[in-house]
């Protein structure tokens, strides 16, 4: 039997290739109910909540999946930290070249702006139509760095002895 709640919960140890494989599949599984239970439950306070809950959720068993993989190849999670970190980077580039400049740039010229609901809300909404039409690819892109993580931690060996951060793990635990 796998112990994959030590794969999801527990992030000191290691995990071989098999378990983090089947993890990030639950991981990911969870990621889609999330953006699925969100969406389709409406905007109420509860949902927001939940919703929170969850992300909060999700990004600690993220947290936990990388970092016991590897720490089976011997890495320490700050590689998992530097990812998400050149991740949100990403982001941030994406969003400016997306129609940043131009939004800030009418908001400081008109600052009475943000005072009128209507004439805010237009703002948005046309910051919002050149961002999709601008970089409606580079969501794919923002992916990059965490898919090339993912697929780091996929295909990397394992060391085959102890190291610092535990014993071999097994892909199966024997019945006591």
């Amino acid at each position: 039997m796998i112990p994959i709640h030590k794969d999801l919960l527990f992030p000191a140890g290691r995990s071989p290739q098999l378990r983090f494989v089947i993890a990030f599949v639950i991981l990911a599984a969870s990621v889609g109910l999330q953006g699925y239970f969100v969406k389709t439950m409406g905007q109420s306070l509860t949902v927001f909540y939940v919703g929170l809950f969850w992300l909060c959720l999700n990004l600690f068993m993220a947290y936990v999946v990388y970092t016991r993989r590897l720490h089976d190849a011997n890495f320490s999670a700050g590689l998992f930290f530097t990812t998400l970190l050149l991740t949100l980077l990403v982001v941030g580039i994406t969003v400016w070249i997306g129609g940043l400049d131009d939004y800030m740039a009418e908001l400081m010229a008109n600052p009475e702006i943000a005072n009128d609901e209507k004439s805010s809300e237009a703002l948005i909404k046309a910051y919002q139509l050149e961002l999709r039409r601008n970089v409606g690819w580079a969501r794919w892109v923002n992916l990059i760095p965490l898919a090339v993580l993912t697929l780091f931690c996929a295909f990397k060996s394992g060391t085959p002895d102890e190291n610092r951060y535990g014993p071999v793990p097994t892909q199966m635990i024997e019945p006591k």
